[in-house]
């Protein structure tokens, strides 16, 4: 065979084997690309994005207290010989009105010996003095005695010497004195007075009740001035903590309620101690005034109270669970996931209130719940055929 007719048999067939070889792996490649199905579109539910004001506010539901309560104890033993109305619960008082009169017959006996022996050594030394008054102390004694007569036990006269001490001492002045004092003193505790415009708590004190020293006649409380200790937990803290105003509201009854129910506005008074390290709880105290002494509340009362503060514009309430660890939701746009950075207001029981400079009205929020969301990741709000 001659050497021209051989080479060209050999390119022929290397351009044989070559394009054989393409087709090949044309062929297999397509076989390929059939061979790996495309990924299917999560299936997931979304939401339309409204953003609307939201007013911060709180609701929590305490029971009512008299922000003055008073315990009176006898200081002296004996019979009841008087009793207001038969002081007894609910039954109301004014400052200074004698509520309880402990028998004091004993007692006035020792008021009136001690007075008796005063102003006779009184007597005396006015008539020492009279004759004699080197010291001239005669004027402010003169004074004393005359309270005395007139039934004021006013404060004794400083003593300006011991001469003057040995010639008070000589009448007995000094000694019938303190006695005198002690005694009235005494007596003064024989009549129980309340010290507040008030209403009685507890205790009935019928007359002819024998009472011993130290036991617990009433307790008085202001009707009027009251409080609410409520317990909030520290989000709910802050978030009320972020407004410039807030506004208070003791309702009563409890969350069913009617909307008939009484309502009495009231403030934020204190936070009483530290977040509870366990349960992040913290008191609140609440004051409001029930000057008309409504009966739902009473000291003791159970009541619904709302707190309220400034609104929060173009912000969106949803649940927590919404809310990925990196601070942002998930958004269906075009077909795919899309995640949009929020900043979080404040909570309101389960739900969470957000705003971000990029949220607008009309978004599709993604409410399935998506373990490791993936921005780019194919959503469908429909079925998808496996």
């Amino acid at each position: 065979m001659r050497p021209g007719l051989r080479k060209s048999i050999v390119v022929i067939l290397i351009i044989l084997v070559a394009g054989g070889a393409g087709t090949l792996l044309a062929v297999q490649s397509r076989h390929s690309e059939e061979a790996v199905p495309e990924t299917p579109a999560r299936q997931v539910t979304t939401e339309r994005i409204e953003l609307a004001p939201i007013t911060r506010a709180v609701t929590v539901e305490g029971y009512v207290e008299s922000r003055q309560t008073l315990p009176l104890v006898a200081q002296v033993g004996g019979e009841v010989v008087y009793s207001r109305d038969a002081v007894r619960p609910g039954s109301t008082v004014s400052r200074g009105q004698l509520l309880v009169s402990i028998d004091s017959t004993d007692v006035r006996s020792e008021v009136e010996l001690a007075e008796t022996a005063l102003l006779r050594g009184l007597a005396a030394l006015m008539a020492t003095l009279d004759t004699e008054d080197p010291m001239g102390v005669r004027p402010k004694w003169a004074a004393f005695h005359a309270a005395i007569v007139s039934g004021v036990v006013p404060d004794l006269p400083p003593i300006g010497s011991q001469r003057e001490r040995l010639v008070l001492s000589s009448h007995g002045i000094i000694e019938s004195y303190h006695a005198l004092v002690r005694s009235g003193r005494t007596l003064s505790h024989h009549n129980l007075t309340a010290p507040f415009d008030g209403a009685v708590l507890t205790g009935t004190i019928p007359e002819g009740l024998a009472v011993s020293p130290g036991q617990l006649l009433v307790t008085l409380i202001d009707p009027v001035n009251l409080e609410v200790a409520l317990s909030l937990t520290r989000d709910e803290l802050l978030y009320l903590d972020r407004s410039s105003r807030v506004a208070v509201t003791v309702r009563s009854g409890d969350a069913r309620a009617s909307r008939n129910a009484s309502a009495l506005s009231g403030v934020l008074d204190r936070v009483a101690g530290q977040t509870e390290r366990e349960s992040q709880m913290v008191t609140v105290y609440v004051r409001f005034q029930n000057p008309d002494r409504l009966l739902e509340f009473l000291p003791g009362s159970f009541v619904r109270v709302d707190i309220s503060g400034d609104p929060i514009d173009n912000a969106l309430l949803l649940p927590r669970g919404l809310v990925n660890e990196d601070g942002t939701i998930n958004v269906l746009e075009d077909g795919t996931l899309a995640r949009y950075a929020v900043d979080i207001q404040g909570y309101r029981g389960d739900d969470i209130v957000v705003t971000g400079p990029a949220l607008r009205d009309g978004m599709e929020l993604v409410t399935t719940a998506i373990q490791i969301p993936v921005e780019g990741m194919r959503l469908s709000t429909e079925a998808v055929n496996q």
